[in-house]
């Protein structure tokens, strides 16, 4: 890490931009502790990470199983003043879905549905695959017609089915 002189010779702006991209680049979501130390620096000097920052920070959490903290960020970020997008939801979405969590898939959509994002087709198709998979067709049934009745659809222009 950095030590105290140099933090203080750096721009702020240098940590989400071109000059200082540590936590932007692939390597720092497989060292996340070193990614939230910087995470930490920079809130020390009033810098604000961009959405690209946390969602790499997201990405690393899963992959080393820390879902409740990721979930515990997509909580409080925007609290925060953090702007989320809708792909901060999926990073941690699709690592729900690869370990089986449907329950905790299901709480994050409803989250995600709260504060107005509706999932990408692609997320949307893969839990209700995982919700038949898993016996619980009924659960998807509800999901799709909740979905159907918020406005959302399927993307024409690749023409890909809600089920496979």
């Amino acid at each position: 890490m950095v030590d105290s002189k140099e933090r203080g010779k750096r721009n702020p702006l240098s940590y989400n931009s071109g000059e200082s991209q540590m936590v932007h680049e692939s390597h720092w979501a497989e060292r996340i502790d070193e990614a939230m130390e910087f995470l930490k620096e920079m809130k020390e000097i009033e810098c604000r990470a961009d959405f690209i920052t946390f969602n790499v920070i997201l990405g690393g959490l899963c992959r080393q199983g820390g879902f409740e903290e990721a979930l515990g960020m997509l909580e409080r970020l925007p609290y925060e003043g953090v702007y989320l997008k809708k792909a901060s939801y999926r990073i941690v979405l699709n690592f729900l879905f690869k370990e089986g969590e449907m329950e905790k898939a299901t709480e994050l959509l409803g989250l995600m549905l709260g504060r107005g994002f509706l999932p990408h087709f692609a997320t949307s198709n893969e839990l209700l695959v995982c919700l038949y998979e898993a016996g619980k067709a009924d659960d998807a049934a509800r999901v799709l017609f909740g979905l159907v009745e918020m406005g959302f659809n399927r993307s024409p222009i690749h023409g890909l089915l809600w089920l496979s």
